[in-house]
């Protein structure tokens, strides 16, 4: 399962990661690596985020499963310093074999 779509404004934004990566982990971290590549407008960035998850996954609840994932984020800025592309890649089966979807 993959994400191909575009969430635009700030309070769409906001519910949009709530809805996907906070509202259901209990005990949640998110560790961005110390090294940042800038480029232009653009950073690079290595993190890990886990916790555990109680809630649903794609209509199967799921209850205390620890996880932990590495991904890295590419953030490109506008001249007002505003974020106009957030792009985020871990992997996702790995998150699924942790919450035991797999």
């Amino acid at each position: 399962m993959g994400y191909d779509y575009t969430t635009r404004g700030k309070k769409d934004v906001s519910e949009a990661i709530i809805a996907a990566f906070l509202g259901s982990v209990d005990g949640m971290y998110w560790v961005r690596n110390d090294a940042v590549l800038i480029s232009k407008n653009t950073l690079v960035y290595e993190w890990v985020y886990g916790g555990v998850f109680n809630g649903k996954w794609e209509g199967t609840t799921i209850q205390n499963k620890k996880f932990e994932i590495k991904g890295v984020s590419i953030t490109t800025v506008n001249q007002d310093g505003k974020i106009i592309s957030q792009k985020d890649y871990y992997n996702l089966l790995d998150l699924k074999k942790q919450l035991g979807l797999l």
